[in-house]
């Protein structure tokens, strides 16, 4: 601090004392030749009283001069210092270069080039700190800051003395080092910044589960790969892939180990794709393969390949876990020339491969898009058909085959509509499924069936059992049981005269749906396992079921000739039902023959066309009324008492 002040006072000093003797010169001078110019030069007949006065003039001024001079110096120094204390301590790189050598930098820069002190860096060259390959490009900025007046803001890697590389944001400008011209450079670490880029450009295109391309990446390859196809006159594929049964597990096992299962899936489905084909995950369980220059043979091969992979068990937290996969295929061009249109008609034929059972891959055909057109027809008319009572209940009787007698009918629904003419339920109650609108079709179901069956009570007609088909997804919704009970208050019917049909699909959760047929059961009502035999059912479970009747499905009896194993199925169903104390009924009795099989073999009640088809309410009328009065036939009948 002291040499500091002496620095200071002795500059201004200096500064002064110039001042004092370029100032006595000038005067004594200038009155010197004023005399001489005036031709009256007598050194001795001087007159000195000006000179003295301008000295004295010079000696005051110099006072007030000498600390002028020396604020401003102090202002200057303090300038300078606070300038070097922000310099020194700013958090960012600030270096000086003169023709490319390193002549100061400040703390920051040290810590940032990783070196232990300024003598690591001060000397070297700046090209000692940048990666190889950017060299040349790093010169030709030096040089264009060097000849330029203006700035320049650039993003550059530098290589740092253990061969790491950091990413920095950089800008540099002329100045003054020492009285040389230099150049200043501004150098910001932005590490963190790039990485938190990377981690947005990642989440932006890339599937944070299995990390494959998401539907933003995918978009783009697949622009990309469709224009180069139509610039080489190539063929491309899209392969739309979904995994079957992906939900049971998901929501049995939770979505810890669906999520492992993708993973899982992913890894499998690069193993059978080479490099250059691009997998992405378009959603759910669902993925989409991009295959370019390719041939339906290939693809072909491919999507088996695709198949067999996983189709073989894996093992997630000791469990052992199965999964398939069903694969829609489209070509360019010949499925499509558009990305909508080829990723459209692969999800096409990835539904028609799930239809066929999955665990198999299908290619596109046209015929697919008519029946999609089809099924939006019916999803739209099905929003209307309940609000324009577009629906119908229908009636079968079913027969006690021992005494032929009524003992019940099944409701069964028809369409009608005002567009489309009659639709088959087979058609329109998938689809009502699909979209939700079974819950609403079901709920007028149960309460038409319940309110006509009243009625005939009411009428006078024998009591009679009426069964309603419920789905799995009714079943499934949590008001299910309240709806019931709502609606037998409502109707005011008797508990015992209701039968609830449902299908075999319920025993994939069988802890679930005996919770939900005991509190049915609780209530007086009937349950029966509709279309037994083609789904899901074993007996380890069927037991602990509280259903009160199996029915034997349509395709069961229609194998019941005299030559068929068919025979051999039924009976040993209606064998199993006995056991376990069941009721047994057939549908789709058509034949004499079917219903002498079913009789001799002790099942108890059937129904079909044998006996009746399916009637409206009014003609159901009469066969109730026609059996009170014991007077029950026509041309249908043959022996029997009912039509």
């Amino acid at each position: 601090m002291k040499k500091k002040i002496y620095k200071k006072h002795t500059i201004a000093l200096r500064i002064t004392t110039l001042y004092v003797l370029v100032s006595f010169l000038w005067i004594l001078v200038t009155d010197l030749v004023n005399e001489v110019w005036l031709g009256s030069w007598d050194f001795f007949g001087i007159n000195w009283m000006p000179v003295v006065k301008g000295w004295a003039f010079v000696l005051v001024t110099s006072a007030f001069f000498y600390q002028i001079l020396k604020q401003n110096i102090k202002s200057i120094e303090e300038s300078e210092e606070r300038y070097r204390r922000l310099v020194e301590r700013s958090p960012e790189t600030i270096l000086v270069h003169i023709m490319g050598k390193i002549v100061y930098i400040n703390n920051a820069g040290v810590r940032l080039l990783g070196a232990r002190d300024l003598n690591g860096i001060i000397g070297k060259h700046i090209l000692d700190f940048i990666p190889q390959k950017d060299r040349e490009e790093t010169k030709k900025r030096i040089i264009n800051v060097q000849e330029r007046v203006e700035r320049e803001l650039v993003e550059q890697k530098i290589l740092l003395p253990n061969g790491q590389t950091v990413f920095v944001e950089i800008i540099a400008f002329k100045t003054n080092y020492h009285g040389k011209e230099a150049v200043q450079v501004i150098v910001r670490d932005i590490s963190e910044r790039k990485k938190a880029e990377a981690s947005a450009h990642y989440l932006a295109y890339y599937d944070t589960i299995t990390g494959l391309a998401n539907r933003n990446l995918l978009n783009k390859h697949i622009n990309k790969m469709l224009a180069q196809a139509k610039r080489n006159n190539q063929k491309m594929a899209v392969m739309f892939l979904d995994l079957d049964r992906f939900k049971i597990i998901n929501d049995t096992l939770g979505h810890a180990i669906g999520d492992s299962l993708l993973k899982e899936v992913s890894k499998r489905l690069k193993r059978c794709l080479p490099d250059d084909d691009i997998i992405a995950r378009y959603g759910g369980d669902e993925f989409i393969i991009l295959r370019q220059n390719t041939t339906y043979k290939d693809v072909s091969n491919i999507a088996q390949g695709i198949v067999r992979e996983l189709s073989s068990p894996l093992m997630l937290n000791g469990n052992q876990l199965f999964i398939s996969p069903s694969i829609g295929i489209s070509i360019y061009p010949n499925h499509g020339d558009s990305v909508d249109a080829l990723i459209k008609n692969a999800d096409m034929a990835m539904y028609m491969a799930k239809e066929n059972g999955g665990n198999n891959y299908c290619f596109y055909d046209s015929a697919l898009s008519d029946k999609n057109k089809q099924l939006m027809k019916i999803e739209t008319g099905l929003r209307k058909a309940l609000e324009n009572d577009e629906f119908q209940l229908l009636y079968q009787p079913q027969v006690d085959l021992e005494t032929g007698k009524l003992v019940g009918a099944e409701a069964l629904i028809r369409w009608e509509s005002s567009e489309y003419e009659m639709i088959p339920p087979m058609e329109f109650i998938p689809v009502a499924e699909k979209i939700g609108l079974i819950i609403p079709i079901g709920e007028w179901v149960l309460e038409t069936a319940c309110k006509q069956n009243k009625r005939w009570q009411e009428e006078g007609c024998l009591p009679i059992r009426i069964a309603v088909n419920v789905s799995v997804r009714q079943l499934q919704q949590s008001s299910f049981i309240e709806t019931v009970k709502y609606v037998l208050e409502k109707t005011e019917l008797d508990p015992a005269y209701l039968e609830l049909e449902i299908t075999e699909s319920v025993v994939q959760n069988i802890e679930e749906a005996a919770s939900i047929l005991d509190k049915l059961k609780s209530l007086g009502i009937h349950i029966s396992l509709d279309d037994f035999g083609t789904g899901y059912s074993s007996l380890s479970y069927i037991r602990h079921l509280p259903i009160d009747k199996l029915k034997i499905d349509k395709s069961f009896v229609d194998d019941i000739t005299d030559y068929s194993s068919g025979r051999a199925i039924v009976k040993t169903i209606i064998d199993m039902g006995n056991n376990l104390n069941f009721k047994v009924i057939a549908e789709g009795i058509e034949t004499e023959q079917q219903f002498s099989f079913l009789k001799q073999n002790n099942c108890h009640y059937g129904q079909g066309y044998f006996f009746s088809k399916p009637v409206s309410a009014e003609e159901m009328t009469n066969v109730i009324v026609n059996l009170k009065e014991g007077s029950i036939k026509n041309e249908h009948t043959k022996n029997y008492d009912l039509s």
